[in-house]
């Protein structure tokens, strides 16, 4: 009999794709038809699938784009489909769910695994074996079509399927109400049928000759072939004992786990570096093949913590902006709204980098309905912003005519000129407070005027001539401020 090549598939659920996060497809393993050279860029992606040679995943959009071998069409997504909830993937055959509860299957064929599909718009899971898909309905009765040489696709009556998968000649689900007990079919070859006790398993995944079980206290439980042959490669026997996992994926003598911690861990064969998992800490989702992985890598989180909604902040007042980083986000763009996010403006001057904090200049605005809005430089979809809208006060000052929230010597000029020079059409040839006779009235003007204060025979700092220089004097001097040849 010909020994045909599983693919691991993850299995997916619905209420699980409405709220994954998104991040980066992160693959490794076997480069065999482009799966590692033509991996999609984007940081948009909430699932992936992993057939034999092929690739799928699943976008924040419910698009799905696919990669690898397309030898049976089986990477040519079908048109329209824009409402994917869940992705699997056979050995030469793709599967997806769509929001409506219907099916979608498409690639090779040769055992009825895409024309065989169950009809109706009830289906709320799916999963794929080697040549047969499997589903679950909202009920929680299971269906399972294409290749039944073992028998594999002959499911057992019920209505409490929790999860299910397939390998090449046999399938396994999770059977209870929130966690249960395991159950398989198919093929006795290797052990497979020795499952294990307990009503607290979650999750399933099956590889070609062995099946993998996650528990609800994180641990795992493995079976199937496990006798030093030479397909033995340690996917049973070699399987990490502990807690702390919350995900798994089996390949085709393989295994891959997520952890609690958003590491990955891999075991089993390894000729083609399928047990070489990427470094990192950032991992959502996973999914394993024949001989390649795939993951979902988060982008990262930002989290702001102020301004937050409520707050009162005093313009051209400097008010701290702080938030707090999960995962990799190198650069932060600050932004703020005065008009409830109808319209966003950059801080100035521009943040640089990602120290969790950021000293604000307050604008000169007066407005009520203010917002902060922190993004990643690398990535839009990782961002945050105030729950609520904060005040920004505007200045009280009547007195403050340059518009910074200060009366100084500034607005000091602006009423001397005005006072004392409305009536001129153009500026003098040369200015009495131009001390230093260099075309202009600056601060080294200023500091020689201030130097000679309430001093009598000052020369030409007692600008009106008559008595000490004084009041009368500094607004002759302020009239002539920033003064221009």
């Amino acid at each position: 009999m010909k020994r045909v090549m599983l693919i691991g598939a993850v299995l997916s659920l619905i209420f699980v794709f409405s709220s994954a996060p998104a991040g980066t497809i992160v693959s490794w393993g076997t480069n065999l038809d482009g799966l590692q050279d033509n991996v999609p860029a984007g940081d948009d992606f909430t699932a992936v699938a992993a057939g034999t040679n092929h690739s799928l995943a699943l976008k924040a959009d419910s698009t799905v784009v696919a990669w690898g071998s397309n030898t049976y069409q089986q990477c040519t997504v079908p048109a329209g489909l824009e409402d994917a909830v869940a992705i699997a993937a056979g050995y030469e055959f793709s599967m997806a769910l769509r929001e409506t509860g219907e099916i979608v299957t498409w690639g090779r064929n040769n055992y009825n695994q895409v024309s065989g599909k169950p009809a109706g718009s009830n289906f709320v899971a799916i999963a794929a074996g080697g040549y047969h898909g499997m589903a679950i309905r909202a009920d929680g009765s299971a269906a399972a079509w294409g290749w039944n040489v073992t028998y594999q696709t002959v499911v057992p009556a019920g209505t409490n399927y929790l999860k299910v998968n397939g390998g090449a000649f046999h399938s396994v689900a999770v059977r209870g109400t929130g966690q249960g007990s395991v159950s398989t079919w198919g093929t006795d070859s290797w052990g497979l049928t020795a499952i294990p006790d307990g009503i607290d398993f979650i999750d399933v995944a099956a590889g070609y000759s062995h099946s993998l079980a996650l528990r609800s206290d994180g641990t795992l439980a493995a079976w199937g072939l496990q006798d030093s042959t030479a397909s033995d490669y340690g996917q049973v026997r070699h399987t990490p004992a502990g807690e702390g996992f919350k995900a798994i994926a089996a390949g085709n003598y393989f295994n891959v786990a997520l952890k609690d911690d958003g590491t990955l861990a891999a075991w089993g064969q390894g000729t083609n570096g399928q047990t070489t998992v990427p470094a990192g800490d950032s991992y959502v989702a996973i999914a394993a093949g024949q001989a390649h992985g795939l993951a979902i890598s988060e982008p990262g989180r930002l989290i702001l913590l102020t301004p937050n909604g409520g707050e009162r902040w005093q313009s051209r007042t400097k008010q701290t902006i702080s938030w707090l980083t999960e995962g990799p986000v190198s650069d932060v763009v600050i932004e703020y709204s005065t008009n409830n996010g109808a319209s966003w403006s950059p801080v100035s001057p521009a943040n640089e980098g990602n120290e969790g904090m950021y000293e604000w200049l307050v604008p000169t605005v007066d407005a009520q309905e203010c917002l902060v809005r922190i993004t990643s430089a690398a990535s839009s979809r990782v961002t945050d912003e105030s729950e609520a809208a904060f005040e920004i006060l505007g200045c009280p000052l009547k007195a403050d005519l340059t518009g910074d929230c200060r009366v100084d010597i500034e607005d000091l000029a602006v009423l001397a000129s005005e006072w004392l020079m409305s009536g001129s059409e153009e500026e003098p040839e040369t200015n009495p407070a131009d001390f230093n006779m260099n075309g202009k009235v600056d601060w080294n003007d200023f500091e020689a005027f201030a130097s000679h204060w309430l001093q009598e025979d000052a020369g030409i700092y007692n600008l009106d001539g008559a008595g000490t220089v004084d009041l009368n004097d500094f607004a002759m001097f302020a009239g002539s401020w920033r003064w221009r040849r």
